[in-house]
């Protein structure tokens, strides 16, 4: 069973329509950044459900929980709920060799 799915968060859907209305001569590199590092994020979570699916197990998969602490919020990429098991998921995308 699957609860949501990955999903853009607010923030690159805003870096995105910024990005959209502008040249790309008049875009500042710290915007292009800080895009790449949203892409990044986005792509390396939207791959893990694929990878996730293919355990045969009874699970519950839970994409982008957020959850408060305190006066701030946290979020998890990936909680996958088994019969005995809880797996935490916090998903990276790298280039290069590790």
């Amino acid at each position: 069973m699957e609860h949501g799915s990955v999903r853009k968060s607010y923030y690159l859907r805003q870096l995105e329509a910024l990005i959209g209305r502008l040249s790309p001569h008049d875009i500042p590199q710290g915007l292009e950044k800080a895009y790449g590092r949203e892409l990044s994020g986005y792509t390396g979570e939207s791959k893990l459900p694929y990878h996730l699916h293919m355990v045969q197990y009874e699970k519950l998969l839970l994409y982008g929980v957020r959850l408060p602490w305190q006066k701030h919020f946290f979020q998890i990429d990936n909680l996958s709920i088994f019969p005995k098991k809880i797996f935490i998921c916090e998903v990276k995308h790298l280039k290069g060799r590790l």
